[in-house]
């Protein structure tokens, strides 16, 4: 019989293995996860279609810094979703520009870790399936969705597709963030970190698909703003100088016309005991704050 965890990602099969927690909680724990990501792309699409027009101007595209970083209005369309690497991002922009007219900004959130995300590669993989199955966005690696046979969770989400549906009902067009109920160690927070700088120093593989988007916009007449997100300090200090961090983002800045970085990444204007739910997610007071100071900048 297989096992109810012969479907993850090695790193988590061994985990389970080596520290005995082949158990419910752990199983349950991650199913929560699963289905958080997949009501939330189910709602975006729900929101793609309700807006579809003219009146909205900007898209925003990234993993959940983007899902808590923007506080939406009617001119707005927040694509963001836990995990969203590049290639998602620049696929969801490309399937659904043209149901927007108006569109002029494409405002993407970048983090340490995007420039070497793979996310089909990480424990976040159930987000892309649910990218694939209620999105019609293709696998990035179809090698990869064939070893860990992403079709078992399609079948799981389109099963329950009424019943994700319904539980979408109570999510707010404006805001969608989370909450932390327990307190997050040091050391938890470093390994994050450290974690983090892996993708970023694995190569910039990753980056092809922010310059084609880019490229895209370029020829729709749109502009590219890249957010740099705010990181507390529990975090950012176990990364090396930003310079280094983002050094590759910038030589695409300086290369394309239509493309601008915005940098908040040393949370200044944040205050860490108010506008944050962890040390690298703002809360919605955080969220107006930087949506915001965002659209100040929103033109060249």
């Amino acid at each position: 019989m297989i096992k109810w965890y012969a479907f993850l990602p090695r790193n988590i099969r061994k985990r389970i293995k080596t520290r005995k927690l082949i158990k419910a909680p752990l199983f349950t724990r991650w199913t929560d996860f699963m289905w958080d990501n997949a009501k939330l792309v189910l709602f975006r699409r729900q929101q793609i279609r309700e807006k579809t027009g003219p009146i909205v101007q900007n898209m925003i595209l990234g993993p959940c810094n983007a899902r808590c970083g923007w506080v939406e209005t009617k001119e707005d369309i927040n694509c963001g979703v836990g995990a969203q690497d590049l290639y998602y991002s620049y696929q969801i922009y490309k399937k659904y520009y043209e149901n927007f007219p108006n569109l002029k900004n494409i405002i993407i959130f970048y983090c340490p870790f995007s420039q070497g995300l793979d996310s089909e590669y990480t424990g976040h993989f159930t987000s892309m399936i649910a990218h694939h199955v209620f999105m019609g966005i293709p696998y990035h690696n179809e090698d990869r969705a064939l070893s860990v046979d992403f079709k078992s969770f399609e079948r799981i989400l389109q099963k329950d597709y009424f019943k994700i549906e319904k539980a979408i009902s109570d999510y707010s067009n404006e805001y969608i963030g989370f909450t932390r109920d327990n307190i997050l160690s040091e050391e938890f927070i470093k390994n994050v970190a450290l974690g983090h700088m892996k993708n970023n120093k694995r190569t910039d593989r990753e980056n092809i698909y922010l310059i084609s988007l880019i490229n895209e916009a370029k020829k729709n007449n749109q502009n590219v703003w890249v957010v740099i997100p705010p990181f507390m300090f529990s975090y950012r200090k176990y990364l090396p100088e930003e310079k280094s961090i983002f050094s590759n983002l910038y030589l695409i800045e300086k290369k394309y016309s239509n493309v601008k970085v915005l940098n908040y990444f040393d949370a200044r204007n944040f205050d860490e005991t108010k506008d944050f739910t962890d040390y690298e997610h703002l809360n919605k007071q955080g969220a107006e704050k930087l949506t915001k100071e965002i659209k100040k900048c929103l033109k060249f």
